[in-house]
């Protein structure tokens, strides 16, 4: 599924959701389950994590983050949440390290 580009207008009301991931079957299904509740955009481009500014310019109501593929995640959620943004932290393995991170 193609995700609307960052130049489309969003539906009237709808949540702006920012999906960042590196894996796409995490990607698939994140898109699938909110496509009927949020306008979503990708934000990946080649093959790294966005900057916390980077997030911030696309002015999103919530963040979905995969944690699992990254170090460099972690930070990007404190980041967001400091600047007041919600963020789901997502991953695709039970790891309870991570999830206690």
């Amino acid at each position: 599924m193609d995700l609307p580009q960052q130049t489309e207008s969003p539906q009237r009301g709808r949540p702006r959701a920012l999906l960042i991931t590196l894996q796409p079957e995490l990607r698939t299904s994140i898109v699938d389950g909110l496509a009927e509740r949020a306008d979503v955009f990708d934000c990946i481009a080649s093959g790294t994590y966005p900057s916390c500014n980077e997030v911030l310019e696309r002015r999103p109501t919530v963040c979905f983050i995969d944690v699992g593929s990254s170090h460099e995640a972690l930070a990007l959620v404190s980041e967001l949440a400091a600047a007041e943004i919600p963020v789901g932290a997502l991953h695709l393995n039970n790891a309870s390290e991570l999830i206690l991170r």
